[in-house]
């Protein structure tokens, strides 16, 4: 399964094609390791929304995107993630992002986060792994 010219992860597909990509599932590592409470309209997308939803976030102006992390970051802790190098896979909750960062010369992309309101996205994990086996 790809979202334009990017190939999900087979932990995800393989999650997705099992029934366990549900956000309920990964809640308790998420709760864990990032620095704000997921709402209770928290989802992990289906295909369906990783495709809309990416579309609509690869779409924004350069302006606005620079809104959402993907322009320069000054602040320690929180980088940059390129519109044109993401997908996003899930919302934590208004303006919270969970997205895929395909980053040139990686094997694989890194699980990113956007905090609402933050300068930047933070890094959740350097690969899928721990939000798959979570999902177990």
């Amino acid at each position: 399964m790809s979202i334009g010219t990017f190939e999900l992860p087979e932990e995800i597909v393989g999650a997705m094609l099992a029934g366990s990509w549900k956000f309920e599932r990964a809640a308790g590592f998420l709760t864990e390791v990032l620095p704000d409470r997921p709402t209770a309209q928290a989802v992990l997308y289906s295909l369906e929304a990783m495709v809309r939803e990416t579309g609509h976030w690869w779409a924004e102006t350069p302006e606005q995107a620079s809104l959402y992390g993907a322009g320069p970051v000054a602040a320690d802790g929180y980088v940059s993630v390129p519109v044109a190098e993401s997908v996003l896979i899930g919302d934590l909750g208004f303006d919270m992002p969970l997205a895929l960062h395909y980053r040139v010369g990686e094997p694989g992309p890194r699980l990113m986060y956007l905090p609402a309101g933050g300068p930047g996205w933070i890094e959740v994990a350097p690969d899928v792994r721990p939000l798959t086996d979570a999902l177990r």
